[in-house]
């Protein structure tokens, strides 16, 4: 599960964990505007959204987030942690400047939270949820 983001933002690098309540991503909109959301949502925070951070793609696929109108974007990332299921231990994995996370902005009565998009992963001996991870198109 990715549970960490290092990102630049204006010339200053980022790091956010999910686990600070006032988590906040950057994310390039489809109309190439970049926007600062929340990530996810906490047990103990108030709203209507689902609580986490994440948003398995099957699910996506299947609709099952459709009553959120989720808005596809591009997590801005030069690196993301994910912790081994098994373990516990953390792990950072760097991205190139042609890759992004696949996220989506979630709706709700006035509410918006991001969601990172994650994908069942079998990577040597990691097993579990892993962020979705895409090449820029040209």
């Amino acid at each position: 599960m990715c549970e960490g983001i290092i990102y630049t933002n204006q010339a200053l690098v980022q790091k956010v964990y999910f686990a600070h309540p006032k988590a906040t991503l950057a994310a390039k909109c489809t109309d190439g505007s970049l926007q600062q959301v929340i990530w996810g949502r906490r047990e103990s925070e108030p709203g209507l959204l689902p609580v986490g951070g994440w948003a398995n793609h099957r699910a996506l696929k299947q609709g099952r987030w459709d009553r959120f109108f989720p808005l596809n974007v591009k997590i801005v990332a030069s690196e993301f942690m994910v912790k081994e299921p098994s373990t516990g231990l953390s792990n950072w994995y760097s991205l190139n400047p042609t890759q992004f996370i696949h996220g989506i902005i979630a709706r709700e009565e006035g509410e918006q939270r991001l969601y990172i998009v994650t994908i069942q992963a079998e990577l040597g001996s990691f097993e579990g949820a892993w962020p979705r991870v895409l090449n820029e198109s040209k």
